[in-house]
């Protein structure tokens, strides 16, 4: 690595990898991403891509080269064609959330088509209502858990797939300002800020845990584990993810109790990230100790930087955060570029598993993206 920037070096090993995946249509070529290999079980069902393209993005903005935005661009575009060829057939939630994202990511990078990708993004946003409901999740993920005892449930209701729709929501009203959009944003908040309810889908946060769970129903049928139901658990997927959604939409949340609840959310999330799932050296685990993630311990240090930036910090906090954070950031630093691990990741208790394969692009997204919030860690820890 240049040693006058190692770290930009090491997100820019990253970002030359996800250009070198890119096929001709702008999606990833299977038979050059080794984690699309039958090794990993993949789901091939692009959710990567748009993490990708903001990974991309960020790394043209940091470094000025125009092939990081173009296939940045490329992917994202990949992903709205993707999405607008399923609406017929296939309602999901979170592929809406995701395309309504990289509508708005391309109307931020290429101005010229901003009025093209924003129509674009809304009409996403049409078949994403048809997903509404008034049974507490204000969305339906558009799915039925996988166990078969569990088919008599209205729907999944995962946290990692709805904090995917709030913020594309988010990102789609910041490139339109369509007033309306603001209450999906606020319906949706709900969802992240009620406590769970047994056999029902009125809230997502668990107050023994200090987190979100991962789902409403003892579903165990997802990704990366085993024998784990989901309502009894939480992982740093939605830690992050249910902590970005709802520091995102804080702005535009009225002022009173709701606001209030965020912060005590997130911050009770970020203690249980470092708590519960840290090892000694720094490396964070997905529901625990379990195993070693780059990945989550990119999403760890960055829904901590996400936290600060929303002024929701106090200095005592600051401090209380600034150890974990600095073992954090030394861990990865020590992880990446020719240190990189396999798929990301070091098995300590074997519990989780890099797969599906799809899975491991993303966490290397948010690695890439990590890296390229060195000046923020930096100042942080001062």
């Amino acid at each position: 690595m240049n040693p006058q920037n190692p770290i930009l070096d090491a997100a820019r090993s990253i970002g030359d990898v996800f250009v070198s995946w890119q096929d001709d249509r702008g999606g990833i070529d299977r038979a050059r991403c080794p984690y699309l290999a039958p090794k990993y079980h993949p789901l091939f069902r692009d959710m990567e891509i748009p993490f990708m393209a903001r990974a991309l993005s960020g790394l043209s903005a940091a470094t000025r080269n125009a092939a990081y935005l173009e296939a940045s661009g490329r992917y994202a575009d990949y992903y709205l064609d993707l999405v607008e060829n399923l609406a017929t057939s296939e309602r999901i939630a979170y592929k809406f959330g995701i395309a309504m994202e990289s509508a708005a990511l391309v109307a931020r990078d290429h101005p010229g088509r901003c009025l093209e990708v924003a129509a674009r993004g809304l009409t996403v946003l049409k078949w994403l209502r048809q997903l509404r409901t008034d049974l507490g999740s204000w969305f339906l993920c558009g799915y039925k858990p996988g166990l078969a005892s569990l088919k008599d449930k209205p729907d999944v209701g995962f946290s990692d797939d709805l904090c995917h729709v709030g913020r594309g929501l988010v990102r789609l009203y910041e490139a339109t300002r369509r007033p309306d959009i603001l209450a999906d944003i606020r319906g949706l908040c709900g969802y992240y800020l009620r406590d769970v309810a047994p056999d029902s889908m009125q809230g997502l946060w668990n107050r023994d845990l200090g987190t979100w769970v991962i789902g409403p129903w003892p579903d165990t049928a997802f990704e990366h584990m085993d024998n784990t139901p989901a309502c009894a658990a939480g992982w740093v997927w939605s830690a992050y993810g249910g902590a970005d959604f709802l520091l995102s939409a804080l702005p535009y949340l009225e002022d009173g109790p709701e606001r209030d609840l965020v912060r005590d959310r997130v911050m009770a999330s970020n203690r249980w990230i470092f708590r519960e799932c840290q090892f000694e050296d720094g490396a964070i685990g997905m529901t625990g100790r379990d195993d070693r993630w780059v990945g989550l311990t990119a999403a760890a240090i960055l829904v901590v930087l996400g936290t600060e930036k929303a002024g929701l910090m106090t200095e005592q906090e600051r401090k209380e955060f600034g150890p974990p954070v600095r073992a954090a950031w030394s861990w990865l630093l020590a992880h990446v570029g020719e240190n990189l691990p396999e798929a990301g990741y070091l098995e300590a208790t074997g519990k989780t598993f890099p797969s599906p394969g799809d899975n491991v692009a993303w966490l290397l997204s948010w690695t890439c993206e990590c890296l390229l919030r060195a000046q923020d860690v930096q100042a942080f820890l001062r």
